[in-house]
């Protein structure tokens, strides 16, 4: 009996500890990016996603009660575990037709034609990333 109820205490640990490392990739990721790739998608489960969309809620929450980002950092790098290195990312744009001209943070003028793909800050195309006029390609780590 007693050999039993550790094995069950063993494989309880084991799960959790799983459990953990999935649940803080996610937070690692939503440093990357504030949506989940469609590749990585197909494999969290669903509560997973839920997970994802309930910490992006809660750190863009955060983020607006202290009046700063967190997930953007200029000079380049914070150091820690998942934060970005660079808040320079390359983003290629999905959008039929395009996306449009933007205005970036430092007054210049990008035009965002489909099939192009850029080198820009996060946080002058991060809203085009959420409604998926965008997707990015790499960087930010």
């Amino acid at each position: 009996m007693s050999l039993h109820i550790s094995t069950l205490h063993r494989n309880k640990r084991c799960l959790l500890a799983y459990q953990s490392h999935r649940t803080s990739k996610l937070r690692d990721l939503r440093f990357e990016t504030s949506i989940i790739p469609p590749h990585l998608k197909k494999q969290l489960s669903k509560q997973e996603i839920e997970y994802f969309k309930e910490y992006d809620t809660l750190l863009e929450s955060y983020q607006r009660s202290l009046g700063l980002s967190l997930t953007s950092f200029v000079g380049g790098t914070l150091g820690g575990e998942g934060a970005p290195m660079s808040n320079m990312i390359e983003i290629r744009v999905t959008k039929k037709g395009g996306a449009g001209e933007i205005i970036t943070d430092d007054g210049g003028t990008v035009d965002l034609k489909e099939g192009t793909t850029h080198f820009l800050k996060r946080g002058d195309v991060e809203r085009m990333i959420r409604m998926g006029e965008v997707e990015q390609v790499r960087g930010g780590v």
